[in-house]
């Protein structure tokens, strides 16, 4: 599998796509700086940093670059109020009497959690391509992978379906193609993780990914970091507050 740095800050994804072997001393040195020493290596980095931009145009022939900002339809908004975006909808609902609740906001922006008797889901709206999302998370996941004995489900384009294999193995797919990833789901002991990808619809709309996880325990300042790293920016702006609120429901 890839090698990832696990950073939630930084809005450019720079992966590693060539060797350097017989190139320049000088070359193999700027992506040392950079934290680049294999192919499929991936950093995150601020891309107004000038420095950065030097270093990336130096060996722009051995990397591939991937924006990390949000969609301008959901970065900005043409209301005078855009600094101030209410929620817009609150939906309260049961499965097998226990209760569920989805917070709507402006841009299809969504946030819910689901009870169970064994366990409970939470899902969020999200921008991120999958490459991002990994590498924002990472250091939140079980520190051992999945093992073949857990499930995975992935979608990717060119498939035509979802595939039902081993965790281990539709993560260490996905990393080696992460532009190509639709749907994920990685099934780890006591918690699952899922992500689908944002998508224009017709006309131009922006509908975002739902990212979300399943899980017996509620650990409220992971669930919290893993929110305000991956969710659009109504969500992740609220991540502590929902993630308390929801706790008191998920306990009753």
């Amino acid at each position: 599998m890839r090698s990832l740095q696990c950073k939630g800050d930084g809005d450019l994804l720079v992966t590693q796509t060539r060797s350097p072997i017989g190139h320049s001393r000088e070359l193999r040195k700027v992506l040392k700086s950079l934290g680049l020493r294999k192919t499929g290596q991936v950093r995150i980095f601020d891309q107004e940093q000038p420095a950065i931009k030097g270093q990336l145009r130096l060996v722009d022939r051995f990397v591939r670059t991937e924006s990390l900002a949000l969609p301008m339809s959901i970065a900005t908004s043409d209301s005078p109020d855009s600094k101030d975006m209410a929620q817009l909808g609150e939906l309260w609902y049961e499965i097998g009497e226990r209760p569920a609740l989805r917070l709507s906001f402006s841009h299809r922006e969504f946030v819910q959690v689901e009870v169970y008797e064994d366990f409970f889901a939470l899902a969020w709206a999200t921008a991120l391509p999958f490459s991002a999302y990994l590498a924002r998370t990472c250091d939140l996941m079980p520190k051992q992978a999945p093992s073949d004995e857990e499930t995975g489900v992935l979608a990717m384009r060119g498939m035509g379906k979802h595939v039902v294999t081993s965790g281990r193995g539709a993560l260490s797919r996905a990393a080696i193609e992460p532009s190509n990833v639709l749907f994920l789901r990685i099934d780890y002991p006591q918690l699952s993780v899922t992500w689908r990808t944002p998508s224009q619809r017709r006309g131009g709309a922006w509908e975002p990914g739902e990212s979300g996880l399943i899980a017996e325990s509620f650990e409220s300042l992971r669930w919290a970091r893993l929110i305000r790293r991956t969710a659009t920016p109504e969500i992740a702006s609220r991540a502590l507050g929902v993630v308390d609120a929801f706790g008191l429901i998920i306990k009753v």
